[in-house]
């Protein structure tokens, strides 16, 4: 059974690149599907008439909230001091310590 793909992910701008890469679609197959692409100048609105540059809303935007300003570096605390660790070779214990 072959796997059926929607056309429009194949296109999609987001991931087109990877696909023609991949050779899921040429460069060719990709020209061909903007250019067939319907005409939507109609739907932008003009600035002098509430629309910006992008011809999206202001309030369709998101909102950016500033980041907290990074807290200034704390003094290093000292190093530990080195545990003390005995140097005579343990024994192994005697058979009737073993238990």
């Amino acid at each position: 059974m072959a796997l059926r793909i929607d056309r429009a992910r194949l296109f999609d701008k987001r991931v087109v690149q990877r696909n023609i890469h991949a050779g899921r679609v040429t460069k060719d197959e990709y020209r061909a599907w903007l250019k067939d692409l319907p005409d939507s100048t109609d739907k932008i609105m003009a600035r002098d008439e509430g629309g910006d540059d992008d011809g999206y809303e202001p309030s369709a935007r998101p909102v950016v909230v500033a980041a907290a300003p990074a807290a200034a570096p704390a003094e290093a605390a000292p190093a530990p001091a080195p545990a003390v660790v005995d140097a005579a070779p343990s024994e192994p214990p005697s058979p009737d310590q073993a238990g």
